[in-house]
């Protein structure tokens, strides 16, 4: 069984919008290392990264506002030709309202479904956390050749670039940074703070040494004393761009992009 090119083993990755730029040409390292991502980057870009749309001020901040943030978002995407104008639309309006509206946000996870499908895979299974955030799946590929695995890759990047991917950087941002924390490890363990899942001790620093350990424990949850399962963990962890694919769990949600 493949899930992307993955053996079946518990994986902590970046997965949001931009993991797909990469995803079928290179390996995930289990539990947390160095993941296929936005252009090789590091674990920890993810939320607070939408990365070349707003700059961190001296501050540690993203933006002095949230609606700054946006603002810079939409004035650059708005001349891009790879993005679709139903996103624009919306990153427009977000702009005006200051915040992505919940039926925003769905729209364009909706219209990002409508784009794979047409292209003739399976809908695609998305998950979504109690924080709001959407997050897709983790693929089974199995029966696919390299050459479909290839056009499945490209595929599923373009339509997130067109539809969903600037979108859903920043309602990353909105929900899980509302700090506007230009430290995403720091922004991430405040999330973690937030579900009341792990104690006020709990910091960044603790987080990265547990991340290390992982990689080379034969058991890569022990190393964590965060619940890597709760739905409020990785909730935070979407909002980071990270995904959580334990292909040991029989219970675990996948999409079969190949089988309709």
């Amino acid at each position: 069984m493949e899930w992307c090119g993955m053996s079946t083993s518990r994986h902590l990755f970046l997965r949001g919008a931009w993991r797909w730029l990469l995803c079928l040409l290179c390996a995930v390292v289990v539990l947390s290392g160095g993941a296929c991502g936005r252009g090789g980057a590091a674990p920890g870009t993810g939320a607070g990264d939408a990365g070349s749309t707003a700059s961190s001020s001296s501050s540690g901040k993203l933006a002095a506002s949230l609606k700054d943030y946006i603002v810079n978002v939409n004035n650059r995407v708005q001349g891009e030709a790879s993005i679709s104008d139903s996103e624009k639309q919306i990153l427009a309006r977000s702009a005006k309202n200051g915040k992505v509206s919940a039926a925003d946000y769905q729209s364009a996870w909706n219209d990002f479904s409508n784009c794979i499908v047409d292209r003739g895979y399976s809908a695609p299974v998305l998950h979504k956390f109690p924080n709001g955030m959407y997050q897709l799946a983790g693929e089974n590929t199995t029966g696919g050749t390299q050459e479909q695995m290839g056009r499945l890759g490209s595929d599923v990047s373009d339509c997130m670039l067109k539809y969903v991917s600037d979108v859903d950087s920043v309602y990353q941002v909105q929900i899980g940074n509302p700090g506007l924390l230009s430290d995403s490890e720091e922004a991430l363990v405040d999330c973690f703070h937030k579900t009341g899942m792990v104690p006020a001790s709990y910091t960044k620093e603790q987080w990265l040494k547990e991340q290390a350990a992982s990689q080379k424990a034969s058991s890569p949850t022990s190393s964590y004393s965060v619940d890597m399962k709760d739905p409020q963990i990785r909730g935070c962890l979407a909002t980071y761009g990270y995904g959580f694919l334990d292909g040991t769990d029989p219970t675990e949600t996948v999409w079969y992009p190949f089988q309709k």
